[in-house]
């Protein structure tokens, strides 16, 4: 078998502080370690030091480590590109930097990758059956994900939403506006956009994150579902924003149920509405903090409650934009239901617009 190419590996990281060295310790002290001319950490400003770490430690290894620390940049497509177009050898690699890819596994797919291959996946599904890592729900989201992304791709891959692949440089940095103007999943991304690549699939072994926190289930089918329309839109519609109208569509239903318990109760009108009022605000703020807004998300008493504060502030403005366009609307003598739903529609683009910018800042 020839030699295989030099390779680049791109980490992309979040938080891995507790992870990071561990992860280039044991692709250092893996004997094929010799195959990657660098690696490249791209880091999206974590608060736990990851960058400054890998900048420190970054001459302990069996090959060069760069470090790329993005500030006011985030999310994982992007994060890979920065790390591409830093690149030089023709092939590159990305892997999850918490300890789940195992690198014996990039080791054995970089020398079995065929010489025409331009995207070899580590699959966690490929040949059937089942993760021991990867059960209950997490493993029913993977599979209604897989089946949609087939379904989008017109294609039968075991695996087009892991974060661990080798392809080639020039592909990726071709496609690279398109593949950072969503965030979402780069492989699937790449895979959509160059549809007649010659792709291969090798089974890896998926492991327990080493340290540090997952996703919880349902933010992974949120995060996945946001971002797919988000990509499917091309950028129109934010992942962000669906997964804000989202919690909102929640605070309605909160709302209600307060409204009318308390109505039940024998609670007066006007009491009843304020308060379902508040609790609905303070429903989507305390959901939106630890879901739409996760990377951004405020911790502390101090910090959470002036979030608060001012995430109510701009709902009361908001509603008020709403209230307003509605009735302009209605005015005009436009139907009730279209004028409430642009009302609405308007409200909401306000309190999502506002809340990135002023509740939480990047």
């Amino acid at each position: 078998m020839a030699t295989p190419p030099p390779l680049t590996l791109i980490l992309p990281t979040f938080n891995e502080s507790k992870n990071i060295e561990a992860l280039l310790t044991e692709i250092s002290a893996h004997p094929d370690s010799k195959m990657l001319e660098r690696v490249i950490v791209v880091d999206d400003d974590s608060p736990d030091g990851t960058a400054e770490l890998v900048k420190k430690i970054k001459d302990k290894f069996a090959f060069p480590v760069g470090c790329i620390h993005r500030i006011g940049r985030s999310g994982l497509s992007s994060a890979v590109v920065e790390g591409v177009m830093a690149a030089s050898t023709d092939y590159i690699a990305v892997m999850d930097a918490d300890g789940q890819h195992n690198p014996a596994d990039l080791f054995a797919m970089l020398r079995e990758k065929d010489a025409q291959t331009q995207i070899m996946i580590g699959s966690r599904f490929y040949g059937g059956g089942k993760q021991s890592s990867h059960q209950g729900l997490r493993s029913t989201y993977s599979d209604f994900g897989n089946r949609l992304c087939n379904l989008l791709l017109r294609q039968n891959l075991s695996d087009p939403l892991t974060g661990f692949f080798i392809a080639r440089r020039d592909m990726i940095a071709k496609n690279a506006k398109r593949l950072t103007q969503t965030g979402f999943k780069i492989l699937f991304s790449l895979c959509f956009y160059e549809g007649e690549a010659k792709i291969e699939e090798r089974r890896i072994d998926f492991r327990n994150r080493q340290a540090g926190e997952s996703k919880l289930d349902g933010k992974v089918m949120l995060d996945f579902m946001s971002q797919l329309i988000e990509f499917l839109t091309r950028g129109i519609i934010p992942s962000a924003f669906v997964s804000f109208a989202f919690v909102g569509s929640l605070g309605v239903a909160i709302y209600f149920a307060v409204f009318y318990a308390m109505r039940f109760g024998g609670v007066a009108f006007f009491q009843t509405t304020l308060l379902a009022t508040v609790v609905a605000m303070v429903f989507n703020y305390a959901l939106n903090n630890v879901l739409t807004f996760s990377r951004f998300q405020k911790r502390g008493l101090g910090p959470w409650v002036v979030g608060l504060l001012g995430f109510c502030l701009i709902s009361s403005v908001g509603g008020v934009a709403n209230v307003g366009v509605a009735n302009y609307l209605q005015g005009q003598e436009n139907p009730e239901w279209r004028s409430a739903l642009v009302g609405i529609l308007v409200g909401t683009v306000f309190n999502f617009v506002m809340s990135r910018a002023y509740v939480w800042r990047s």
